[in-house]
């Protein structure tokens, strides 16, 4: 996960150090709310464009915020409900 130019240097480093191809490398904006990863999208989109890496959002945190144990509803191995599943009765 990337914030600031000094992430992006820090994977280029890993890249370097590694050898690794950068379409194997995946960006991911830094946060645990909507608002936060919202708002480092473009920037982050763009070093993935300029860098040749691949952008991945993060869908957890942009469904359903920063709440843990959500489980797909027709997963019944948690008693964790999203936010808009009803109660059982």
């Amino acid at each position: 996960m990337v914030a600031e130019d000094a992430d992006l240097k820090e994977v280029r480093a890993i890249q370097r150090a590694h050898g690794l191809d950068a379409t194997r490398i995946l960006l991911m904006p830094l946060g645990m709310r909507r608002e936060g990863q919202l708002r480092l999208m473009p920037q982050v989109i763009e070093w993935c464009r300029r860098e040749g890496y691949r952008f991945s959002p993060r869908l957890h945190i942009l469904a359903w915020g920063p709440k843990r144990g959500v489980q797909p509803r027709g997963d019944r191995r948690s008693k964790t409900r999203g936010p808009d599943t009803p109660r059982r009765r």
